[in-house]
């Protein structure tokens, strides 16, 4: 069997009462458990789903093992297949704009670029964002010569981009060539720096985070260091990872240790303040800070030495929570805060484009008032749905991808981004979740919707509230855990859907375990079968990236199996892991009917009480995942 891109295993495993688990292993090294036991048909009880990502491994001949375990931990039988990795990996160069090499206004940026059967699509992309297409197909006999594996004559491409319309700081920036091929597999081809010549002139330092350095944010990170120049600055505004942080306007900080150093500075101004951490995770991490001179020009503060590159050791745990929708919020809040006496760090809602009139939804009125999740100290997490609430799949056409793009809705987008603007406090923006799934009308397998499609309209709204102004936006990119297997490809392959770095704040996922539930159960499953595969592949393609876990819950206990032993051990896993940022559980019952799944662990008004013990084991994990308990 030939495998590429994500892989599902199935199959079954016999333990006794079905209550042990199966590891699955490839060339002897343990990938992890697979979710079992999973309800079949012909072998009741006994079946298994493991995920895993092929690009991980070398192409070729792998053995794939399955080894079942009893309770107690003790081996009872293995079965192996010999499985065929066949990823054909891209390759390519930038060779202009040379590594580092001045440029600005129109320059052409070509080289040449490898994949399977060629590239239907080549887009440039500077610090993440896009800037340009590229044509492709020009003769290159020379890269035949030297890869004649792909049989392609003709990769080179060309793109013409004007730098100076892309709001560029004088410095360096990191250019990117990303390819769809022709199976609509969506791969960052190639990467290089160049230097942007325009804007503010003069000296400058960063003093902290240090080149290299270990920097620890715990709530927040400092920021350090000066500018000089013949225009005095007036702003400083910090990235980390191509995504907008924070910045201040104070440069006013005394350093005199500076003009003995670097004689003849003029204009001598430093900054020293901090930015939030909520969307930094510990490891390695790209940090750009921009000086803006008052003159409007502009340039990084790491002008001579490129992008600097830093690591944190330890930031803070994020604990949210969906509460059940009511038409005043704040009270849904108070209760939740009152009944487990920790205040959710975010608070997350669904709202959609459209009220169910046609008019679009206003952000700060009821029923969703983020103003009562941020005098809460909490941050509002708007699961923002581009629908018309209360017509369901009957409005599906009218906000596919095409319409969205024609500016069918651009009314609603405008007013949504001038109106978070003006709210000012942090707001996170998940938009379209789950998109690789096929239950929401907005998923990129309907009304001729596509992966591609997707990252065009998510670029368009980051965009859009760029130019609103509406700097105290975050935007969660938020798949599923896993794409159903109904769901043919490309539309099932996750990172299709990504928009690139310069648009994704924070990833986000969905996953529950949905135990027996007659509609959506798979069988009893833990939270690190469900997410392993999902964090370890992001972790591999978007490094430094923080991962959000936007929607969790568990069924109730039944059998053997404990909700209470499910809380400890997901959310214990889910704290080590360095690249999880925070979680917001979906403390209500599934889609807020009552006749759904429960998944609260706190009480709502008016319904039955929830388990007490459930609730204290809760309350001492968020303790612990939030940091707070000794």
């Amino acid at each position: 069997m030939t495998l590429i891109n994500t892989v599902r295993l199935v199959g079954w495993a016999k333990t006794p009462s079905s209550s042990g688990n199966v590891n699955v292993s490839i060339d002897g090294v343990l990938l992890g458990k697979a979710a079992y036991p999973l309800p079949r048909q012909d072998v009741p009880n006994s079946g298994f789903i493991f995920e895993f990502d092929s690009l991980a491994f070398a192409n070729g001949l792998r053995t794939v093992t399955v080894t079942s375990f009893d309770a107690q931990g003790e081996k009872i039988a293995s079965a192996s297949k010999k499985l065929n990795i066949a990823n054909t990996p891209t390759k390519g160069s930038i060779e202009s704009p040379m590594h580092r090499d001045p440029a600005s206004g129109e320059i052409g940026v070509t080289g040449w670029a490898l994949g399977k059967g060629g590239f239907k699509k080549l887009e440039v992309l500077i610090n993440g964002r896009y800037a340009a297409d590229a044509s492709y197909g020009i003769p290159r006999s020379d890269v035949q010569a030297i890869f004649p594996e792909y049989n392609i004559a003709n990769s080179g491409f060309r793109a013409v981009v004007n730098l100076d319309t892309l709001g560029l700081a004088r410095g360096y920036h990191r250019i990117t060539l990303v390819g769809l091929d022709v199976d609509d597999t969506r791969s960052q081809i190639a990467e290089s720096e160049f230097f942007y010549t325009k804007g503010h002139i003069g000296r400058n330092y960063l003093d902290l985070p240090m080149i290299s350095g270990i920097a620890t944010g715990v709530e927040k990170l400092r920021v350090a260091g000066w500018t000089e120049g013949v225009v005095p600055a007036s702003r400083v505004d910090v990235y980390i990872d191509d995504r907008y942080v924070g910045g201040s306007d104070r440069i006013d900080i005394a350093r005199p240790d500076v003009p003995p150093v670097f004689p003849g500075v003029t204009n001598l101004a430093a900054f020293d303040f901090y930015v939030p951490s909520t969307q930094l995770v510990s490891g390695k991490h790209r940090i750009v800070a921009v000086v803006t001179d008052v003159h409007g020009q502009r340039a990084n503060v790491d002008v001579f030495t490129g992008p600097i590159s830093f690591s944190i050791d330890k930031t803070e745990k994020l604990f949210g929570v969906h509460l059940r929708p009511t038409n005043n919020y704040g009270s849904a809040i108070s209760d939740y805060i009152n009944d487990i006496n920790i205040a959710p760090k975010i608070v997350m809602y669904f709202q959609p484009w459209r009220t169910a009139n046609g008019s679009c939804s206003t952000f700060n009125e009821y029923p969703y008032l983020p103003r009562n999740v941020a005098d809460t100290g909490a941050i509002p997490m708007i699961t923002w749905e581009p629908h018309q609430d209360g017509l369901g799949l009957g409005n599906a056409t009218e906000f596919s991808y095409a319409r969205i793009l024609s500016g069918a809705h651009d009314e609603c987008i405008n007013q949504t981004a001038m109106e978070v603007r003006t709210f000012g406090s942090p707001v996170m923006i998940r938009f379209a979740h789950e998109m690789n799934g096929q239950s929401n009308t907005w998923t990129g397998i309907i009304n001729g919707n596509n992966p591609a499609g997707y990252v065009q309209v998510f670029r368009k709204i980051v965009d859009m509230f760029k130019a609103a102004g509406a700097t105290n936006a975050r935007f969660l990119w938020s798949p599923d855990h896993a794409s159903p297997p109904e769901v043919a490809a490309p539309s099932n392959e996750i990172r299709n859907y990504y928009p690139g770095d310069g648009y994704v704040d924070l990833i986000g996922v969905s996953g529950y375990n949905w135990g027996k539930d007659p509609l959506r159960g798979g069988g009893w499953v833990s939270g690190e079968q469900i997410f392993q595969n999902f964090i370890q592949t992001m972790v591999r393609t978007y490094p430094g990236k923080a991962i959000m876990v936007t929607e969790i819950g568990s069924v109730p206990s039944y059998g053997v199996n404990s909700r209470s032993q499910w809380y400890t051990d997901t959310i214990r896993y889910l704290y080590n892991r360095p690249e999880v940022k925070g979680l917001v559980w979906f403390n209500d019952f599934a889609f807020a009917q009552t006749n759904e799944a429960d998944f609260r662990f706190s009480n709502t008004a008016g319904f039955p009480g929830v388990d007490t013990a459930e609730k204290s084991v809760m309350k001492l994990l968020i303790d612990e995942y939030q940091g707070t308990k000794n």
